[in-house]
């Protein structure tokens, strides 16, 4: 069975009305990818790959709530208002892998709180290095 400590990559992608916003990929060994913001405005696209150290997979690790692993599965919330969303987050490593994907709508509730925390977590962990490749690239 998957256990915090076990995980050895997380994948979040957040698509808002068929368009992808939100994409983040964290490896054990510190490989980290990220494209766009997770807002719906966002026209950000541009995928940035590297390695950093500490790997940011630590940081996440720490947040990931062991009960977490039992909801695994796909979900459609009801009473979806606005636009379409989907959050699709994927766990794997040691002992297994557990994945989520959650349909609802851009004005709806919105999804589960701690899948919510959890996307959060990813973003802000993930923000410094993407802010920094953004603007390295906007240099050259």
């Amino acid at each position: 069975m998957l256990t915090p400590g076990g995980i050895r990559r997380a994948t979040f992608v957040l698509e808002v009305d068929g368009k992808q916003k939100l994409f983040i990929l964290l490896e054990q060994d510190g490989t980290i990818q990220r494209s766009g913001t997770g807002s719906e405005d966002s026209t950000e696209t541009r995928l940035y790959m590297g390695r950093t150290q500490p790997p940011p997979l630590d940081a996440l690790r720490q947040k990931v709530r062991a009960d977490l692993f039992q909801y695994g599965g796909i979900y459609d919330l009801p009473n979806p208002a606005g636009k379409p969303c989907k959050l699709v987050v994927g766990l794997d490593g040691e002992g297994g892998a557990v994945g989520f994907e959650i349909r609802f709508g851009s004005e709806s509730l919105g999804i589960p709180a701690e899948l919510y925390q959890l996307l959060c977590d990813a973003i802000d962990i993930t923000e410094p290095w993407y802010e920094q490749q953004k603007a390295g690239s906007q240099t050259q």
